[in-house]
């Protein structure tokens, strides 16, 4: 084996130096991380956070003993190679042994067997021990990071995702709609999470977060498309209403009109039993309408086929008003027009020189007095009114 210079030993000790120098920062470092303080404090954690934890506790005396040790050893070294610019071959073959031999012993327990002394030792060389330490740091620092990240990451996660849980639900009240079933699930899971996220952040699956969020948007999904559908059922309502409305004031503005018909026309009576008639369905239908409203748990299905169903029957009624508006205007139009044919007709007897025929006089004034009496009888004033006309063309007069 090659017999190192001065100058190389030189090296390797001011390497193994800055290395103890690095080590003990980032000891100290770790010593005073927040996350590792509060997972040292903490008497709440379990499962696989508790268990690696306790592993990493006994890591961190580990790594602080071999961090002495390696203080150690450069004392060691240093007090051999001294200030001195040359060394002897047996003080170089020291320093050697010590920077590349089994220099380093460290307590690893106690024993409790009969015939073994009460400490358990272990015998490194200096590079076995820097790696040895390196492995368990690393060990050490992905729990505490891994245990950070959670703490920090998760935990204002689950808080936002609560909070949207809480908007949902109170979205859901204010509309009137029952709360998705997932709502309630993701409510018990952002509460498992946060136990688990708080006593076993370890435990808590990388896509815990995700998972819930899902939930959460499935439910607003839900949430919405309920409301929508809800609101396209009231716009509906509304459609059907009104056209309710429109049929009320069609009966009423008939009514109107039938009552200043019925005393000038005969046999308009029946009008007004079908206006009070179609008048109280309407309002029933009103009245189902209203009562709709007020049931949203019923199916939307079943609510959209009866509202339909009530919004054809509803303009059935209100054509039914059309024709007795129809019927009760053109009665008293026939009336207007058969006084107009008859006095067109009295105009034509006049000009036929018929003004002095008696007859003719005797059937006008039959006429006369059954379009002028109240109520009239259309029918036998058209009957009259047709026989004068026929006398008038004809010139003779016709039978009563």
């Amino acid at each position: 084996m090659t017999r190192p210079t001065l100058s190389e030993v030189d090296v390797r000790i001011a390497e193994l130096r800055a290395t103890v120098d690095r080590i003990t920062t980032n000891l100290a470092d770790l010593d005073g991380d927040l996350t590792r303080q509060m997972l040292d404090a903490s008497t709440t954690l379990r499962g696989r956070t508790d268990e690696a934890w306790t592993a990493a506790r006994g890591g961190l005396e580990h790594l602080w003993q071999g961090q002495l040790a390696l203080r150690d050893v450069i004392d060691r070294i240093e007090s051999t190679r001294g200030r001195r610019t040359t060394l002897s071959r047996s003080q170089l073959q020291e320093v050697a042994e010590l920077l590349d031999g089994i220099s380093v012993t460290l307590v690893t327990g106690t024993s409790r067997s009969l015939t073994a002394g009460p400490i358990v030792t272990v015998d490194l060389t200096v590079d076995a021990l820097v790696a040895d330490m390196s492995t368990t740091y690393d060990a050490i620092t992905a729990v505490v990071d891994r245990v950070a990240e959670v703490w920090s990451g998760v935990g204002p996660a689950l808080a936002d995702l609560d909070t949207r849980v809480v908007r949902l639900e109170d979205a859901a009240a204010i509309s009137g709609e029952r709360a998705p079933n997932e709502l309630a699930q993701a409510r018990r899971a952002i509460r498992d999470a946060e136990d688990l996220s708080r006593c076993d952040p370890l435990g808590l699956g990388d896509d815990a977060v995700a998972v819930i969020e899902r939930m959460v948007d499935r439910a607003g999904a839900s949430l919405a498309a309920a409301t929508a559908a809800r609101q396209e059922l009231d716009a509906e309502s509304a459609d059907v209403r009104v056209a309710i409305d429109l049929c009320l004031e069609a009966v009423a503005r008939v009514r109107t009109v039938c009552a200043e018909v019925a005393p000038r026309i005969a046999g308009s009576a029946p009008w007004s039993v079908e206006l009070d008639r179609i008048g109280l369905e309407t309002m029933a239908l009103a009245h189902e309408v209203d009562g709709a409203g007020a049931a949203p748990d019923s199916a939307p299905v079943v609510r959209r086929r009866r509202l339909a169903e009530v919004g054809n029957r509803a303009e059935a009624l209100r054509q039914e008003v059309r024709a007795l508006d129809h019927q009760a205007t053109g009665c008293l139009a026939t009336r207007d027009e058969l006084r107009g044919r008859l006095d067109a007709y009295r105009a034509k007897a006049v000009a036929l020189g018929r003004a002095e025929d008696l007859e003719l006089d005797e059937l006008y004034g039959r006429v006369r007095d059954a379009l002028y009496e109240a109520p009239c009888d259309l029918e036998r004033s058209a009957v009259l009114a047709d026989d004068y006309q026929r006398a008038v063309r004809s010139g003779t007069t016709g039978e009563d």
